[in-house]
């Protein structure tokens, strides 16, 4: 089934991560697309910046680095184009991990900070040519460690 994300949604997680595919092999489905005026948020239960206090705690936690998985797509090599657009991604561990034969997923216009690691490419992913369908033509900005990457020229749309 289908995993969509409408814009504008807030998905908090905690000790948990975002898994796109391996069940059998090539399954995975997922849009996450929202748009320059409506981004898409996932992020740390512990953040009240957004959505409010949604663990009850009063703001006696902060979001930190690590606090959940991130999204993970592993062994995602169907017909079914998988997509972030216009999302950000905060307090994972990885933002985004991307490993085993990916073939079917489209990245831009995200932003991707204070997690552990911003994109990373596990096995299977480096050493090949890896078919993304767009190759992050588009903008994409990491922020690990108080560093900023682009990942490609280019700048967000207005």
């Amino acid at each position: 089934a289908r995993i969509t994300v409408q814009p504008g949604v807030t998905v908090k997680a905690h000790n948990c991560r975002i898994r796109v595919g391996r069940i059998g092999y090539g399954d995975g489905d997922f849009s996450a697309v929202g748009n320059a005026t409506h981004r898409i948020t996932f992020t740390s239960i512990k953040d009240d910046t957004i959505g409010g206090d949604t663990n009850g705690d009063g703001g006696n936690t902060a979001p930190q680095k690590g606090n959940w998985g991130g999204i993970y797509f592993y062994d995602v090599n169907n017909a079914v184009l998988n997509e972030l657009h216009y999302c950000t991604i905060k307090y994972a561990d990885y933002g985004v991990e991307i490993n085993g034969d990916v073939t079917s997923l489209e990245i831009k216009y995200n932003r991707i900070e204070e997690n552990n690691r911003g994109i990373y490419f596990g096995n299977g992913v480096w050493g090949r040519t890896v078919p993304l369908r767009t190759e992050f033509p588009e903008y994409v900005v990491c922020v690990t460690r108080g560093e900023a990457t682009r990942l490609s020229s280019g700048a967000p749309p207005s």
